[in-house]
């Protein structure tokens, strides 16, 4: 037997679904279903929604329904009858996921339990009387406000219900909790009364109109009269034959005018109001749908609800002043800064901020292996997206003519991108103008600043390493002028023995190669880290397969670094395995092979879609999920499982007041864990600070296709600030404090795996302190082992800032082949030999080649400190020798820093050692 339980039908009060300002259709909208008075959209608000099929039983249906084309909902793509066993609150959100309608509580019922309790107004002599015509009223407006069930809806209800002469038979022929009526007499004025079978107990429930009655609907035409109109079923007008309430063509009872006889006094602005005693509109329908009620309004605000408020007072820019919440709570918005009325944004990767290199091959990247293009690198550890518009061969003016005629780079131009940043370098192939008057070079950089400007919210100059001391001025200057940050990549190339562009050596390094493009990236990140992304999207790949999707909880980007690899950037790579670390020139590496790599950014960008495993996607946004009311994410097909990295979750919860075993066990556990979301439905304010880490939000992708991402909120408009970029001003420092610098310094405590070398690269070294000399020898610093120092100076009463620098490395071995003379005589310890099959190169497109320097610094001013030891200072290291930074300050009357460098991921090589204190 079906159960007759589920007798609530969900159905829309304007049929079929349109919009809210107009008779199109919702197409492809969504229907949300909840407890009365709450908000559906919330999963823990929802209730069970079934279909009813044709034979009664039913079927619950996950959530939201969707809407067709034609405005109806369906299931499956089918229209389909959708109950539910209760009253509800209903949303309805169009195909952008702007929300048309809320009804906070709908109880509609359906079936043999239908009651005519509408009728019985009639019987109540409850008339309206006006002077204002029906038809100046927009039809929609009064179904939408109306929500009354159709007359047709009615009689079907009745056909259904047996009659009986009296109570006791009709309990005798019904079961428990069925209905049924009994007639009445010809002349009463009823025709039947409604009952129903409560365990053997006649229990009225409605009653219908009889022939006595009629004699009371006569008497209202002296007020109201009827008459035929072909608009309506039915209609009744006013003396002046004006039409103030009819019955549709559907069935449906719409109304115009005041209520009890009284006239409203403001027409102009109210299509419908209930009256108080003076004739004053109480609560009033405008013309475009909304409830106001005038007679709260305070002041200079008026009131007007929203999806958070009910009940909201307004100043005259729209901004709420005063909110009453769905808990009944008062709530005052002060905060100037913040409009209350919430906007819709979304962030996808054309909208996402974005930098874009333009440049020639220095920034294309040749001579490399796939992903370890500098710009590859940077992308991995930079929160924005990076587009390579590098051509090799272009001169400065080739570039602006792109940009001009937007030539497409890689798949894209800067038209297509409009990036927050364009970054501009360029060198080795303007020798032309250089040669023979500078000016010829600084106006033709001026002149490919300004045809970048317009598609680039910032522009900034970057410095190639090959650069001289003049063009560098020439971009400082071009940037002052233009007020333009820029960044020397230089500066680290002087530091290293500034091998001339072109030059044949090892690892290709007179260009970029694989080992040496962090003397490009290296600074940028640096940059890069000052400027506060807006809104952005990131998107990495698993390593590896995991056992649970625990293992790819990360505690930060290093971290993330080693479990997930980025989409590829485009770039062009060498496609031998063994050429990456030949001797090369512009001759010799000419001839040998390579091909251009997909960015797959833009990819998705551009319709298309990606196979998928597990992969992260990180999504920035321009506004706290303190400001965002709700959230919708759609980044995968639908059989993907999506889930957000929480920090809050109590799984993740350490607590100790004493250094327990079970403490020493547990501190470093996951500060997070991956929590089950839904994509494509609303998240509530509620939900997100457990979903956000600030204004991030890291979700991991579980199956299905990546497809271009999209996350859609709803928000308070809170003006993002603006970040002023800063020139680049030399620190001024003191003298140096080390005891030991470099091989050979007495002053150093080292442990007894430290080893000493002389580097194969040996034109590619870090110079010796203040002189232009390289260095000939670098320690070793293997894991577990340590290299230390005690740094005295004279305490002073003021706070103090030091500079604690260290020039490392990762090095592994060289991918040779040493069947070449020119590689005789190389240190066999730092050679694999290329042309054996027993060797695989060390560095290709998925090995990690990011290693950490520790320093673990403690500082002392001679009294009391706490026994537990340093604190620990980290920073990434690459294949490049990096000058690798870190500042401490001290209180007053510091007078020591202890100093121990470490390493918990593979071998660095350490070159120079430095501590200065920054005045």
């Amino acid at each position: 037997m079906a159960d007759n339980s589920y007798n609530i039908m969900v159905s829309n009060p304007v049929t079929p679904f349109t919009m809210a300002r107009s008779f199109k259709a919702c197409s492809n909208g969504k229907i949300f279903i909840g407890n009365p008075d709450t908000d559906p959209t919330v999963a823990e608000n929802q209730i069970p929604v079934f279909i009813e099929n044709e034979n009664g039983t039913t079927v619950q249906v996950p959530q939201p329904l969707a809407i067709n084309s034609a405005g109806y909902p369906v299931y499956n793509g089918q229209i389909s009858k959708f109950v539910t066993k209760q009253s509800y609150s209903m949303t309805v959100y169009d195909s952008h996921m702007s929300q048309q309608f809320y009804w906070p509580r709908i109880s509609k019922l359906d079936g043999n339990a239908e009651l005519l309790s509408l009728l019985d107004d009639y019987d109540k002599g409850n008339f309206v009387q006006t002077k204002n015509n029906l038809s100046d009223v927009d039809p929609s407006i009064a179904r939408t406000n109306l929500g009354v069930p159709s007359l047709s809806q009615l009689f079907e209800a009745v056909e259904d219900m047996k009659i009986f002469d009296g109570t006791q038979s009709g309990i005798s022929g019904t079961t428990n909790g069925q209905y049924f009526r009994v007639y009445q007499d010809k002349n009463s004025s009823y025709s039947f009364i409604y009952y129903k079978n409560d365990n053997g107990t006649a229990l009225e429930i409605a009653r219908t109109i009889g022939q006595g009655s009629l004699g009371k609907i006569d008497d209202v035409t002296t007020l109201i009269k009827f008459q035929k109109d072909s608009n309506y079923s039915a209609a009744w007008i006013d003396d002046d034959g004006l039409v103030t309430m009819a019955l549709t063509l559907n069935g449906e009872l719409i109304t115009y005018g005041g209520v009890n006889g009284m006239i409203p006094r403001d027409t102009s602005r109210y299509a419908w109001g209930i009256l108080d005693e003076t004739g004053a509109i109480g609560i009033g329908l405008n013309s475009d749908g909304v409830t106001e009620i005038p007679l709260l309004d305070v002041a200079d605000l008026s009131i007007k609800s929203n999806a958070r408020y009910p009940i909201a007072w307004r100043d005259e820019s729209g901004n709420i002043a005063l909110g009453v919440n769905s808990a009944g709570k008062v709530i005052a918005d002060l905060d100037s800064s913040v409009s209350s009325a919430l906007t819709e944004h979304s962030v996808t990767l054309a909208t996402a901020d974005t930098i874009m290199h333009v440049g020639d091959s220095l920034t294309e990247s040749i001579w490399v292996v796939k992903d370890k293009a500098w710009m590859s690198v940077l992308s991995a550890f930079s929160p924005y997206r990076h587009v390579n518009y590098g051509v090799a061969g272009d001169t400065v003016l080739q570039m602006q003519t792109r940009v001009l005629n937007g030539t497409s780079v890689y798949g894209s131009n800067l038209q297509q991108i409009k990036p927050r940043f364009g970054f501009l370098s360029s060198f080795g192939n303007d020798y032309f103008m250089m040669d023979t008057d500078m000016k010829y070079y600084q106006e033709s950089v001026q002149r490919a600043v300004d045809v970048m400007k317009p598609y680039c919210e910032q522009v900034v100059l970057v410095t190639e390493f090959c650069a001289t001391q003049n063009i560098r001025t020439v971009y400082e200057e071009v940037a002052r002028q233009n007020n333009l940050p820029y960044i020397h990549t230089d500066t680290l190339a002087y530091q290293l023995g500034k091998i001339p562009l072109g030059d044949q050596s090892l690892f290709h390094q007179g260009h970029i190669g694989t080992r040496n493009q962090g003397i490009w990236w290296y600074q940028i990140l640096d940059w890069i880290k000052q400027q506060p992304i807006r809104k952005g999207i990131k998107i990495y790949r698993a390593r590896t397969t995991p056992s649970a999707i625990s293992d790819l909880v990360f505690k930060n980007d290093y971290d993330r670094h080693k479990k997930f690899k980025e989409l590829t950037v485009g770039h062009t790579y060498l496609t031998g395995a063994k050429d990456y670390d030949e001797i090369g020139d512009s001759t010799v590496s000419a001839s040998m092979p390579q091909a251009k790599a997909t960015d797959e950014y833009l990819t998705l960008q551009n319709g298309g879609a990606l196979a998928n495993t597990y992969s992260l996607v990180e999504v920035y946004l321009d506004q706290h999920p303190k400001d965002i009311q709700s959230l919708i994410i759609n980044v995968a097909t639908s059989e993907a499982k999506i889930y957000a990295l929480s920090n809050t979750d109590a799984s993740v919860n350490v607590s100790a007041s004493s250094l327990t075993d079970a403490f020493k066990t547990s501190y470093a556990n996951p500060r997070s864990v991956w929590k089950l979301i839904s994509q494509g439905q609303v998240i509530a304010n509620s939900q997100l600070p457990s979903l956000f880490t600030g204004r991030k939000l890291s979700l991991l992708v579980v199956g299905g296709t990546l497809v271009n991402p999209q996350v859609t909120y709803k928000s308070k408009d809170r003006p993002f600030r603006q970040e002023i970029y800063p020139y680049v001003k030399p620190e001024t420092l003191g003298s140096e404090l080390a005891n030991a610098r470099i091989v050979g310094d007495s002053g150093w405590t080292l442990s007894s795996n430290i080893k000493t070398l002389k580097p194969i690269d040996n034109k590619f070294m870090v110079r010796a302190p203040d002189s232009t000399t390289q260095l000939t020898d670098v320690f070793t610093l293997p894991v577990g082992e340590a290299m230390a120092q005690n740094i005295s100076f004279t305490a002073k009463e003021d706070p103090r800032k030091f500079r604690v620098q260290a020039f490392a490395r990762y090095f592994p071995k060289g991918y040779l082949d040493l069947t070449k003379s020119i590689y005789s005589g190389l240190d066999a310890t730092q050679t694999l030999d290329s042309s054996s099959s027993a060797n695989s190169a060390p560095v290709t497109a998925d090995s990690l080649d990011i290693y950490r320097l520790f320093a673990e610094i403690e500082v002392s001013d001679g009294g009391y400190n706490r026994p537990g030891g340093a604190t620990d200072y980290s920073d990434i290291v690459g294949l490049t020798w990096k000058p690798v930074t870190f500042y401490v300050n001290t209180a007053p009357y510091a007078n020591q820093l202890k100093i121990k460098l470490t390493t918990p991921d593979g071998e660095l090589q350490i070159a120079r050692f430095s501590v200065k204190e920054v005045i």
